[in-house]
């Protein structure tokens, strides 16, 4: 249709009756396609891996809030004036040194081996992913 408008101006404002526009359309080029399966396996499979990568460090830490609430230890420190918030920070603090040891260690790791990723996506990926199951620990 746009042929069509555009061959029917150029032929009156020329008042040429031969005159008009061919449209052709070219091929883009393109590079060949590669199919890469370790990416279609990992797209499947981080998600998989950083829950699996950090399932110990949540295990310990929620084992250890539960044993203190065991022993009372929490509410022995209460009677001596400790109040909430230096308690739970405490834990928060110790939870951060150790996730951030892990996710670093980790993000070592899958730099070695994903060559074309970048860098600091990958890492605030792993370490959020990391700092939010401290909710699932508070949950216990």
């Amino acid at each position: 249709m746009q042929n069509w408008v555009a061959n029917t101006i150029l032929k009156r404002k020329t008042g040429v009756d031969d005159a008009k526009i061919v449209a052709m359309s070219i091929p883009m080029r393109m590079p060949p396609f590669v199919k890469d399966d370790f990416k279609v396996l990992l797209s499947a499979s981080l998600s998989i891996l950083a829950v699996v990568m950090f399932v110990p460090a949540v295990y310990r830490s929620a084992y250890r809030i539960t044993q203190e609430k065991e022993l009372k230890t929490k509410e022995s420190m209460y009677m001596m004036g400790l109040r909430p918030v230096p308690y739970w920070l405490s834990w928060y603090v110790y939870y951060v040194i150790v996730m951030t040891v892990l996710t670093l260690l980790a993000w070592g790791m899958m730099l070695a081996i994903f060559k074309q990723i970048n860098a600091t996506i990958l890492f605030l990926y792993l370490y959020f992913f990391a700092l939010s199951l401290f909710g699932i620990v508070m949950a216990v």
